[in-house]
């Protein structure tokens, strides 16, 4: 039988490694110079958030869009079903025609109305598109990119933290403090 402290210490260090490296993957999948998570507007990237459990860590996007973006669709899916009526204010086309405010009725369609920003603290002018259809697309599986990038660390993030002992206070656990930067 082995000795209840070392079971523990042997716990704490399996579960520090995991945590250790799900940071890793969150860090990672935040990376868009290494063209992970997409960033149009940011919300995808800034909805992203990591949780420290008890025996893990929980990683989660929260963006309405996320799940489409990371796993795409296999068919086409209308977003409404029904018929909605929705003012698009005046615009410019890409050929230059400047069309004015008008009602328009969208049949299985969304209006999506957003700032897009312009730069890091800046927002520019209202943009209103109209979505009728999601169409089939593949996702981008920025996140499960990033897994398969870090997991491979795993085995050694739980060695480290078992040959040093040094474990992170994580999720108000009791866990040893690290002595190491």
């Amino acid at each position: 039988m082995i000795p209840s402290d070392i079971q523990r210490a042997i716990k704490l260090a399996l579960i520090t490694g995991i945590q250790v490296n799900g940071k890793k993957i969150f860090y990672r999948s935040q990376d868009t110079v290494g063209c992970y998570v997409p960033v149009l507007t940011g919300e995808l990237k800034s909805s992203g958030s990591i949780i420290y459990k008890a025996a893990g860590v929980s990683i989660n996007y929260s963006a309405p869009h996320a799940a489409i973006v990371e796993t795409g669709l296999e068919t086409a899916i209308p977003l409404t079903g029904g018929s909605e009526r929705v003012y698009v204010p005046t615009h410019r086309r890409k050929n230059g025609a400047v069309v004015k405010g008008h009602y328009r009725n969208v049949q299985d369609g969304k209006a999506i109305t957003f700032s897009p920003k312009i730069s890091k603290f800046e927002r520019g002018p209202e943009i209103t598109r109209i979505i009728t259809e999601n169409a089939a697309r593949e996702g981008q599986e920025f996140l499960k990119r990033a897994v398969l990038k870090e997991i491979v660390c795993l085995s050694d993030d739980m060695e480290q933290a078992l040959i040093t002992g040094s474990y992170e206070n994580i999720n108000g656990l009791q866990f040893k403090k690290s002595t190491k930067a």
